[in-house]
């Protein structure tokens, strides 16, 4: 079996724009909300992913970004101390 062709195979679909990997799960539109609601302490880290309809760790690593977000928003400069 040669080797290359697999990395030739796939080089040859992301220049088609072939998308590879499981695709993303779509999160309902009041996410946001919930994930206020959670970082202001109104609900728990076990009611909040049961809301959305994810898993635990998906619901961490969107409160994580969320709270990137929010960062960003409060101090849109590089030079900001976090």
């Amino acid at each position: 079996m040669c080797l290359f062709a697999p990395k030739r195979l796939l080089s040859v679909g992301k220049e088609k724009g072939v998308r590879f990997g499981r695709p993303n799960k779509i999160i309902p539109s009041d996410t946001n909300n919930i994930l206020e609601k959670y970082l202001n302490h109104e609900i728990t880290n076990i009611e909040a992913p049961k809301l959305i309809g994810v898993s635990r760790g998906i619901f961490f690593r969107l409160s994580k970004s969320r709270k990137m977000s929010l960062i960003q928003e409060k101090c849109p400069s590089t030079t900001c101390a976090l």
